[in-house]
């Protein structure tokens, strides 16, 4: 279940979830597999390797600690010009 072209990290985030519906993860690594899942299909490499630097748990975590990181790079890119 890949990140889709354009789609946010909270929607992809919420399809991993309702996925695990009709699966039989036991309660105890529900959270782990969720987490797992969510960097493994993030689209971009950047999040990804950062959401493998943290030591999160939980798929509640992740998606806003990617978008952070994002909106970061984004920032980071539109201020950083060749002094003149």
């Amino acid at each position: 279940m890949k990140q889709r072209s354009l789609e946010s990290l909270l929607n992809l985030a919420n399809r991993i979830r309702d996925a695990t519906v009709a699966c039989k993860f036991p309660s105890d690594t529900l959270d782990n597999s969720l987490h797992t899942a969510f960097v493994m299909e993030t689209e971009s490499e950047s999040p990804r390797r950062r959401l493998m630097s943290q030591d999160i748990t939980s798929l509640e975590q992740a998606p806003e600690i990617a978008r952070r990181f994002e909106i970061g790079q984004a920032g980071a890119a539109g201020t950083s010009r060749t002094p003149q």
